[in-house]
């Protein structure tokens, strides 16, 4: 399996994801499209994680635009596809979410509570990594997975093959 990662800032990196795909002895490519503007295609692309980062969907780059439209093909080729804080927001917004500014920013480590059991044997409640101060509308379709105290959109599952978690997992 190829795994290609679209990391957006340099101290956000693959992390865990990575000796996860090394475990199963998956490739893992990470993309820098901030940097360099490029994307892999949707056809060398068997799983795709986008990561987090300082950057808004709404920002005007045209590797932002970009990326939803890889996002669009992936789905449309039912690929899974993963996202991390920018890129769950990234996943929403190319499925016609609204992307906007959160009434507080949230930072540091929180717990979070499980909305769904369509993923079994997720914990009710774990502690996870905010860093965040833009929030997501749940795309159409989607079953809200995860809630904190703070934000009711924490994470979603649009379809079986695509999560969205406005909180990261991956340090």
């Amino acid at each position: 399996m190829r795994i290609n990662v679209l990391q957006h800032t340099p101290n956000e990196g693959p992390g865990a994801i990575r000796s996860w795909a090394h475990l199963h002895k998956f490739e893992l490519y990470v993309y820098h499209p901030s940097t360099f503007g490029y994307l892999p295609s949707a056809s060398e692309t068997d799983l795709l994680v986008l990561l987090g980062g300082p950057m808004s969907p709404n920002d005007n780059e045209p590797w932002i635009k970009q990326e939803r439209v890889l996002i669009k093909e992936l789905q449309a080729a039912n690929k899974p596809i993963f996202g991390a804080c920018f890129g769950a927001q990234q996943i929403a917004m190319a499925n016609g979410a609204t992307v906007k500014d959160a009434p507080y920013k949230e930072v540091g480590w929180a717990p979070v509570y499980l909305q769904s059991q369509r993923i079994p044997d997720l914990p009710a409640e774990t502690t996870v990594l905010h860093w965040h101060q833009q929030m997501f509308d749940l795309p159409a379709g989607a079953d809200l997975l995860f809630s904190s105290k703070l934000l009711k959109n924490q994470g979603f599952l649009l379809g079986d093959k695509i999560i969205g978690l406005q909180f990261h997992f991956e340090p």
